[in-house]
């Protein structure tokens, strides 16, 4: 799939708390990445963009971070709590994701480095640059996910269009990868597929669907301006920023 993208060459960027790598590639695998640079912090990520980049900022752990119980550490230790005590793999985590989303719509949740994360923000706007949202939060909690971004003062730098699925569901276990008020949501570990997908979606290959390339307004935005097809896409690097590896 990495071959069918047009703009290389490539820049990963990957948070984690206290530090920061960008790694050239998709994969998030650091192992088969062309460039591995740690980083302090979000902000030193203005030092890497160049003019037409385009950013996919994961959500969790790098622009927002929400209060301990609701946070994805606390999912993955019920999910383990419920395994150790008799209950299957899949079934865990199953229960433990649908804890973890009700939390979301009513748990506390700040930007992960406060008015720090606002600036970088602000800046890369300022300097034209395409930001996306990436998440493997799954799309039945995006309306909840719009309004942590949006009491964190950060959904104002997405683009308020929509694409909808930009894949089609791989079997009955996996659903499409869906694309929402500017974020794209993988429901698992699929962000590198998601990134993809979107390139190829709005580029007009459709993303393995049919109808590539067409949007849909769905609110509002600080100046945003709707375009179709590669009008709106910029000629320069992919950018992917996420809390780890």
């Amino acid at each position: 799939g990495n071959a069918a993208l047009h703009r290389l060459p490539a820049l990963s960027c990957c948070r984690r708390p206290g530090s920061m790598v960008a790694a050239g590639g998709f994969n998030y695998n650091p192992a088969a990445l062309s460039v591995v640079q740690p980083l302090p912090d979000f902000s030193s990520l203005l030092s890497l963009c160049l003019p037409g980049d385009t950013l996919y900022l994961d959500l969790d752990e790098t622009l927002i971070s929400a209060e301990p119980d609701a946070a994805e550490v606390a999912a993955k230790a019920l999910a383990s709590a419920l395994h150790q005590h008799g209950a299957d793999l899949s079934s865990s985590w199953e229960a433990a994701c649908f804890v973890w989303e009700a939390f979301q719509g009513s748990c506390a949740v700040k930007p992960t480095e406060g008015a720090a994360t606002l600036a970088v923000l602000l800046e890369l706007r300022q300097r034209g640059l395409h930001m996306v949202g990436i998440t493997a939060r799954a799309p039945s909690v995006s309306r909840e996910t719009e309004l942590q971004l949006e009491r964190c003062g950060i959904l104002r730098f997405f683009s308020p269009l929509t694409l909808g699925d930009i894949s089609d569901a791989e079997g009955p276990t996996l659903p499409p990868l869906t694309h929402r008020h500017g974020i794209i949501y993988c429901t698992g570990s699929r962000k590198a597929e998601g990134l993809v997908a979107y390139e190829s979606f709005r580029r007009g290959g459709g993303g393995g669907r049919r109808g590539g390339g067409v949007e849909r307004v769905l609110g509002g935005g600080d100046g945003d301006v709707g375009h179709h097809g590669d009008d709106a896409m910029p000629a320069g690097r992919v950018v992917a920023v996420d809390d780890k590896l």
